[in-house]
């Protein structure tokens, strides 16, 4: 038996587990982000898994911002970086996830400011544009905020279909651990 705090992990086998499994794991068993953060670097007993090394040539970023300047900015970051040869995860979350979503209902609610307009009336690149782009050119992964997704009752196939998979903030955090990441 493990015990994280005050939290019993009783007949929690993590061993070997990837960190999406284990936070799904750990949704079903109550336990919370920062719980879950210390699973995920646990000791798993095994030689072949161990804590994820940080990538010091990383970049990362989360998106949370309902704002197509920083939505956009976040993109031309991403597709910059890709040039570079650089592994890039993009975590998007909270009100920036429905500027990805495939009804226009929904995804026209994002704040959009003069730079906005003008790149639209210019016919510039929107940011769906560029982070498609960003994964043709390199090492890009793109996550959808699996609390969000929840919580909307969406699935990958409700979204513009740019993003690799789900995943919650915990196992986010627990990837980028020791690496560089911006906040959009």
């Amino acid at each position: 038996m493990v015990r994280l705090g005050v939290v019993p992990l009783e007949g929690l086998n993590y061993s070997g587990h990837e960190p999406r499994r284990l936070l799904y794991t750990a949704r079903q068993h109550k336990i919370g982000v920062i719980s879950v953060t210390a699973i995920l670097r646990a000791d798993t007993g095994s030689s072949e898994r161990g804590v994820m090394m940080a990538n010091p040539d990383a970049v990362n970023i989360m998106v949370l911002a309902n704002d197509y300047s920083k939505i956009h900015a976040a993109a031309m970051l991403t597709a910059v970086a890709a040039t570079y040869g650089k592994p890039i995860r993009i975590f998007v979350s909270m009100e920036a996830l429905a500027a990805f979503h495939q009804n226009p209902a929904i995804s026209s609610t994002i704040a959009q400011g003069p730079v906005a307009h003008k790149i639209m009336a210019v016919g510039g690149s929107t940011f769906i544009d560029l982070f498609r782009q960003a994964k043709e050119l390199g090492d890009v992964t793109l996550y959808a905020c699996s609390m969000v997704m929840d919580l909307y009752h969406w699935t990958l196939s409700d979204m513009v279909d740019i993003f690799d998979e789900t995943l919650g903030v915990a196992g986010f955090l627990a990837m980028v651990e020791g690496e560089t990441t911006f906040t959009l």
